[in-house]
């Protein structure tokens, strides 16, 4: 059966960009277009060029050591733990994604047809992942939403520095899309509370890079040992998280929390 190549590289970069979605939304780790572009493009490359290794042992092998570098590829990872995570969770989901498929696929074209579901002329994986994006993304959406409506500028907020707690008012901003160098969400505190922050601490201070509509700019930042948001008799923490200072004092609220801390 001739296998067309538009077919193979639409199937194998929808799904693969369906797969990493799912990934990043899970592990709430910040999504960055590019990377997942040059990911899901490594993935593709290998569909592209597998039919022609043969069908050799080795091949298993070369496919396990593309997991580890796609997974590598379209994320930053705080550490070695966080990225085995990832990896575990993308193995998951592929194979979840590869039986649902191949289920698919069996049913209309037989199962040996289905069973090489990314390589056969059918767009069925590419229409499944499209309609898995929108599923993920129109979620996604009215849980923001569900946010917006729930947390407000009253929610409580406790931070720990050290061996101090500051009490105060934080506010939910569904913009914030602040993150650390590491990739991991970072919240913007106060200037009177940053500043107290530091006199009561002997902390290391460092910078934290944000976008403007005057271009990139940079704010002094500190690391919160623990944030802790309390409302409607529900506690949510969050560990190590940075902070970034506000060069201004906020009105009704002294810490801006970042879009993820739902």
């Amino acid at each position: 059966m001739a296998v067309y190549i538009e077919a193979v590289i639409l199937n194998n970069l929808l799904v693969n960009y369906f797969l990493i979605y799912a990934v990043i939304i899970t592990l709430k780790v910040e999504l960055n277009k590019l990377r997942i572009f040059f990911s899901c493009l490594i993935g593709t490359v290998f569909a592209v060029v597998m039919p022609y290794l043969g069908d050799g042992g080795y091949l298993f092998l070369i496919k396990i050591g593309l997991a580890f570098l796609m997974c590598a590829v379209y994320a930053k990872y705080k550490n070695f733990k966080q990225y085995l995570l990832s990896l575990i969770v993308f193995a998951s989901y592929t194979f979840l994604a590869g039986g649902l498929v191949i289920a698919c696929c069996g049913l209309n074209y037989g199962v040996n047809d289905g069973f090489d579901f990314l390589n056969q002329n059918n767009l069925v994986p590419a229409l499944g992942a499209l309609a898995g994006i929108f599923v993920i993304f129109t979620v996604k959406k009215i849980l923001n939403y569900i946010k917006n409506i729930k947390i407000n500028s009253n929610s409580k907020v406790i931070i720990k520095v050290g061996k101090k707690e500051y009490e105060c008012d934080g506010f939910y901003d569904s913009g914030n899309k602040l993150y650390d160098k590491l990739g991991l969400p970072a919240v913007v505190l106060d200037k009177n509370l940053g500043k107290e922050i530091l006199k009561d601490n002997i902390i290391k201070t460092g910078t934290l890079s944000v976008k403007t509509v005057g271009g990139q700019q940079t704010m002094k930042s500190l690391e919160i040992n623990e944030i802790r948001i309390v409302r409607d008799n529900f506690e949510e923490k969050y560990s190590n998280v940075t902070a970034g200072i506000s060069k201004n004092k906020f009105k009704n609220f002294k810490i801006l929390l970042h879009s993820e801390m739902c």
